[in-house]
């Protein structure tokens, strides 16, 4: 009984158990590329990390490490301390590149792993999803189709927190639900989205995941403008090449054109459109003065400000 525990203890200290989580094993395409993230204990934020090749933990070989590049450019590792999770991109993936073990590196003392199987196909991967990195809008949803060739419960779960196995559940504050109305696609959304739902999630079906990164963010001005759908054609294309249009504002919204007449055609459609709205006050639709950009632009040229200006109005 007691050389038992010692083996099995022994084998717990190598393998970094509850130390390191990540997936278990990934269907891949040969000649593709795939990224894995690793999430490991905030007693390890400052320490170096690394992707292990191998099966056997005791013989297998650096890859890439945080403090040591691969100069072949085949593999990448990124670390995310905030979210205590590193991140191992492999590139260009032959039937030889199987076995790995994400690991994080103990002074004085045995480095804790964590072993993840890729399962190499010339065809389509049994579990997979269009892109592994996606993005999602503050107080919007988002779907997610992952395509699977076998049958099978399958479930959408964050890394290292839990998973949503029925037709709906919640994940940090965000609705889910799930559906496998169309034939080989299990379609997960999520609802509400806030910025702490960024993070790595995955699809599993039985022993196989495919991981997904969310980023959640702000919606970008420009496609908070529904006038960009209504208006087009219209604008000021800089030296650049770069058009310069309509831009909605907080507290106004500006039309850009090449010329008064253009400006005049533009107003009939944004009043239309306006009616009715109610942004930061009563709009008061009046040119009080069309700019001439061509003078201003010789103005620049001599006050030699004309390319931050334009790249201050771009930014705008």
């Amino acid at each position: 009984m007691a050389a038992h525990l010692i083996v099995l203890f022994l084998f717990s200290v190598l393998k970094g158990v509850h130390s390191i989580t990540t997936v278990s094993k990934v269907s891949v395409e040969a000649g593709k590329s795939i990224s894995i993230p690793c999430l490991y204990e905030s007693k390890y934020i400052d320490h170096v990390k690394y992707l292990c090749e191998g099966h056997i933990w005791s013989s297998c070989s650096y890859a890439v490490k945080t403090n040591k590049p691969d100069p072949s450019g085949k593999y990448s590792i990124s670390d995310d301390k905030k979210e205590q999770i590193f991140t191992v991109t492999i590139k260009n993936l032959t039937y030889q590149n199987t076995d790995y073990w994400c690991v994080v590196e103990i002074n004085n003392g045995p480095d804790c792993g964590q072993y993840f199987q890729l399962s190499v196909t010339s065809g389509t991967p049994s579990l997979y999803v269009a892109h592994q990195r996606i993005t999602g809008y503050i107080g919007e949803s988002i779907t997610i189709r992952c395509h699977h060739s076998n049958s099978g419960e399958i479930k959408w779960c964050r890394l290292g927190r839990n998973c949503v196995t029925g037709s709906s559940g919640s994940i940090d504050g965000a609705a889910v639900t799930t559906h496998m109305r169309d034939p080989n696609v299990f379609t997960v959304t999520m609802s509400g989205l806030k910025s702490e739902n960024s993070g790595w999630y995955w699809c599993a079906e039985g022993d196989i995941q495919i991981p997904v990164y969310l980023n959640v963010t702000e919606k970008p001005i420009n496609s908070l403008n529904p006038l960009s759908e209504i208006i087009t054609g219209y604008g000021y294309r800089l030296r650049s090449g770069a058009v310069v249009s309509h831009l909605l504002y907080m507290d106004d919204i500006k039309l850009y054109a090449k010329s008064e007449q253009d400006i005049n055609s533009l107003i009939p459609t944004t009043r239309i459109f306006m009616e009715g709205q109610a942004l930061h006050g009563t709009y008061h639709w009046q040119i009080k003065k069309v700019g001439d950009i061509q003078k201003s632009y010789q103005w620049l040229d001599k006050a030699g400000l004309k390319d931050s200006t334009e790249a201050l109005i771009m930014a705008a």
